[in-house]
């Protein structure tokens, strides 16, 4: 701020201030004597970022002139301790910034002299507690760490390298995942023209899994996730997927697709024999007996004619189901006395 050092002293003497206490009250009594056209205007006075101080006023329900004093005391608060917190750095629109013994006219230019997003320090800065320069230095490390040299060239990340080689990079970290190796590993693996097809399933090469899932009409987000949630390899989760649709299943003599086709030629829902499984912790056979039993149930005989239920066979006699069911309590009949009611009723 463009005040002389030795006024602020003499005021502070005169006034019996502390440092603190005395550079705050001579900003204001210095602002104090001019006059503004609006508060954004007053804030550039104080060399604070007056969009910011609106900002914080609005979301602390609070006024323009306590905000901004509250702005003031956390930057002299900084600049008389020396010390550049992220506070300070952050409401303050012009000041210069110290970063390994050198000096640069703001914390933006600082990031452009070493090709880094100010955005992404001042983040890092805020998630752990830094100070801006110590955030700073943090990203310029993992920077370095983040290279990757391969046959003498220095590429800027690894991801940089693979797209350089024209190598699927969400395929070489999934290679590396499921056999454990390192970067380098990886690379070389996928770098070798015999190694150009990523999934291999009983001896035949396919281009990716999705494309192997398409050949055999399996699902390849249902494979995906499956291996996300069970943590398992590629393999192991398109094998869960794959045997039961070419296991066949035998039932009562009966040698069926899979266990999928059994359940569709009995009337049984697939998904709903899964579904008690999981509920019921059981096992396949056990889900498909109960629903076998609960379909035997339901099984309804008119006329010497077997129907899959009482609703079916009211649907195939052309009769009104809900009538049917609201006649049995008011007349406290049985299925039959009231089917036979309503065909009566319609015969005649």
């Amino acid at each position: 701020m463009n005040f002389s050092p030795e006024a602020v002293r003499a005021y502070s003497y005169n006034h019996k201030y502390s440092r603190r206490a005395g550079l705050e009250n001579y900003i204001i009594l210095q602002n104090a004597r001019r006059t503004y056209q609006n508060f954004i205007e007053q804030c550039r006075g104080y060399n604070v970022n007056g969009s910011l101080v609106v900002g914080y006023a609005k979301r602390n329900k609070m006024s323009y002139d306590a905000a901004l004093k509250s702005y003031i005391m956390k930057i002299n608060h900084s600049l008389l301790n020396n010390h550049k917190d992220s506070i300070g750095e952050k409401y303050i629109t012009t000041r210069s910034f110290d970063f390994k013994e050198s000096i640069f006219p703001s914390f933006t230019a600082c990031c452009a002299n070493y090709n880094i997003s100010p955005a992404t320090v001042r983040t890092m800065a805020y998630n752990r507690q830094l100070s801006l320069g110590e955030a700073l230095e943090r990203c310029l490390q993992l920077r370095e760490e983040r290279k990757f040299i391969y046959d003498g060239i220095e590429y800027k990340s690894f991801k940089a390298c693979c797209l350089a080689h024209k190598l699927n990079y969400n395929s070489v970290t999934s290679y590396k995942t499921e056999k454990k190796c390192d970067n380098l590993e990886a690379f070389l693996h996928f770098l070798n023209p015999a190694n150009t097809h990523e999934f291999e399933w009983n001896g035949i090469f396919y281009k990716s899994l999705q494309a192997c899932c398409i050949e055999h009409n399996i699902s390849y987000q249902a494979v995906s996730t499956y291996k996300h949630t069970h943590k398992c390899t590629r393999e192991e989760a398109f094998y869960h997927y794959y045997f039961p649709r070419t296991k066949a299943y035998i039932k009562d003599n009966i040698v069926y697709k899979s266990f999928a086709d059994c359940c569709k030629k009995n009337n049984i829902s697939y998904s709903s024999v899964r579904s008690y499984m999981h509920t019921h912790k059981c096992s396949r056979e056990d889900a498909f007996k109960y629903y076998l039993e609960r379909n035997d149930s339901l099984k309804f005989v008119w006329d010497g004619i077997p129907y899959r239920t009482f609703r079916d066979c009211c649907q195939k006699l052309g009769i009104s189901f809900n009538s049917v069911r609201s006649y049995k309590p008011r007349k406290k009949c049985c299925n039959e006395d009231a089917l036979k009611h309503f065909i009566t009723l319609k015969i005649n």
